[in-house]
C-alpha cells in the first residue's frame, strides 16, 4: 500500500535527493512510499551567514543496510556546506570579528585574510580598539597579529586604523550591538572550518 505524501514528506524527499546518487535515492523513495522507512530532519542551529541549508535529512529504519546511507548523506551534506561557505568566507568572516566594535571594514577584512591564510598581520593602531579585535579573532582560530602605534617591517599584511574612523563607525556599531547575536553553532563551525582550511591549503 502506497503512502500519501504530505508537504513535509515531499520536502524530506527533495532534500535527501541532493545528497544521494540516483540509485540510492530511488531505493529510499521506494521504501519511503511504502512506509518502510521515515525521514527525520536535523538542524545544527547555524545562521544563514554560515549556510542557506542547515537542515540535514536522516533516515530512520530497522534495516541496517539502509541506515548505512545516513553516513553518505552526512558526508555529502557536510561537503555541501563547506564548499558553499568557502566561496563566501572572505565576505562572512568579518561579520564575526568584533561585530560590536566600531572598526572599518578594511581592518576586519585584513584580519579575516590573516585567519584564512595564516599570514602575519600588523595593525598600526591609533584608536585603541585593535586589541579587542585581536581578542575576538583569536576566539575563531589561530592568528598571528601584532599591534603597534608605528609601522614596522617583517609582516605579510599591514593595515592602519585612524582616530577619525572611531566616530564614523561608533554609531553603526552601537546599532549592530542591539541586533547581533553570535550563535555558538556558528563559532563551532568557523573554528572547525578555519582549522581544516589552513591544514589543507
Amino acid at each position: 500500500m502506497f503512502k500519501l505524501f504530505s508537504r513535509k514528506d515531499k520536502f524530506c524527499l527533495s532534500l535527501i535527493k541532493k545528497f544521494l546518487t540516483k540509485k540510492e535515492y530511488r531505493q529510499v523513495s521506494w521504501l519511503f512510499r511504502r512506509a518502510k522507512l521515515s525521514i527525520e530532519l536535523k538542524s545544527f542551529g547555524r545562521s544563514f551567514l554560515i549556510t542557506d541549508s542547515d537542515i540535514m535529512p536522516k533516515i530512520v529504519s530497522t534495516d541496517k543496510e539502509i541506515l548505512k546511507l545516513n553516513r553518505i548523506v552526512r558526508k555529502n551534506f557536510q561537503k555541501y556546506v563547506i564548499n558553499e561557505f568557502t566561496k563566501r568566507a572572505m565576505k562572512v568572516l568579518p561579520e564575526y570579528i568584533g561585530p560590536t566594535i566600531p572598526a572599518p571594514k578594511n581592518v576586519k577584512l585584513k584580519i579575516a585574510e590573516a585567519l584564512l591564510t595564516g599570514k602575519s598581520l600588523l595593525i598600526v593602531d591609533e584608536t585603541g580598539y585593535a586589541h579587542r579585535l585581536k581578542s575576538s579573532a583569536e576566539k575563531l582560530g589561530e592568528i598571528n597579529i601584532s599591534i603597534s602605534k608605528e609601522l614596522k617591517n617583517g609582516f605579510d599584511l599591514v593595515v592602519m586604523t585612524q582616530k577619525e574612523d572611531l566616530g564614523k563607525y561608533r554609531e553603526l556599531a552601537h546599532k549592530n550591538s542591539i541586533h547581533v547575536q553570535i550563535k555558538d553553532a556558528d563559532i563551532k563551525f568557523l573554528r572547525s572550518f578555519l582549522r581544516n582550511y589552513r591544514s589543507s591549503s
